[in-house]
């Protein structure tokens, strides 16, 4: 994990904490509740709010207008292979120094156009390779790992919703970018918060901070996904952030 060069792990800001939540169906859903918990946190300014989504930035800005979202301190884009801070939103370099290792899109995308039942999406990015997998996933992801392994490209397979798998950079990953996030701020793990409803957050909500996962999650997020501590949240939406929130006592001193 990168850490910036200032870095004492000696030193940590313990009055600091960090929440770190997607977006899609995790904090939005429900407006009356996300209102509900913009009130929450906006008696706390020791709070950092991070949203990690799949999304890229564009597309960021036009739900946080859609949806009249509040501007967070980080957006962690594309399943965290991009890190941007406000408020001007500029990419962080280092984070993108950080990941691009032993990784080349144009290898991955020749190595993976012939596997049966994998359709590459319209939109692609340059740490984010991005597919359609109907069926067959049990087949098609050890393939995928087979062929990139060798030929030498270090990557993750994130797939979520039975329908949408992403080739990242094996160093990125929204687990990853929030660490990365929570060491330059120098917070304790135990003082992140994360919150997440699908397959693309288990590496977000397995990575070792507080978590919480909405009731409104998707199937593919069970038990044995996840491990022990994690809160399983009966309240839908940003309710159910809330509700971790309490359950953790996440805003106490």
């Amino acid at each position: 994990m990168v850490i910036d060069a200032k870095y004492d792990g000696a030193q940590w800001e313990e009055s600091m904490k960090l929440l770190a939540t997607d977006v899609d169906n995790t904090l939005t859903g429900d407006r009356a509740a996300y209102s509900s918990l913009v009130a929450l946190l906006s008696m706390h300014r020791d709070v950092t709010i991070a949203y990690v989504t799949g999304r890229d930035k564009i597309q960021m800005f036009e739900i946080m207008a859609g949806e009249c979202l509040r501007e967070p301190d980080y957006f962690l884009c594309n399943v965290g292979t991009e890190v941007y801070e406000g408020p001007d939103y500029r990419r962080d370099d280092a984070w993108t120094r950080h990941i691009d290792r032993q990784w080349d899109r144009l290898e991955l995308h020749q190595a993976l156009a012939t596997i049966p039942h994998l359709f590459q999406q319209s939109r692609q990015f340059e740490f984010k390779q991005s597919y359609h997998l109907f069926r067959k996933a049990d087949v098609v992801i050890p393939e995928i790992h087979r062929r990139l392994n060798e030929i030498g490209i270090e990557h993750k397979v994130v797939y979520s919703s039975g329908t949408d798998l992403d080739v990242i950079p094996k160093r990125a990953g929204k687990g990853e970018a929030v660490d990365y996030v929570r060491k330059r701020l120098r917070i304790r793990p135990r003082s992140v918060l994360a919150a997440g409803d699908s397959g693309n957050d288990i590496e977000l909500l397995s990575a070792g901070f507080l978590a919480v996962v909405v009731g409104n999650h998707k199937s593919e997020l069970n038990a044995d996904a996840l491990p022990e501590d994690v809160y399983w949240a009966r309240e839908n939406y940003a309710a159910g952030i809330i509700e971790g929130i309490e359950h953790f006592g996440f805003l106490k001193p």
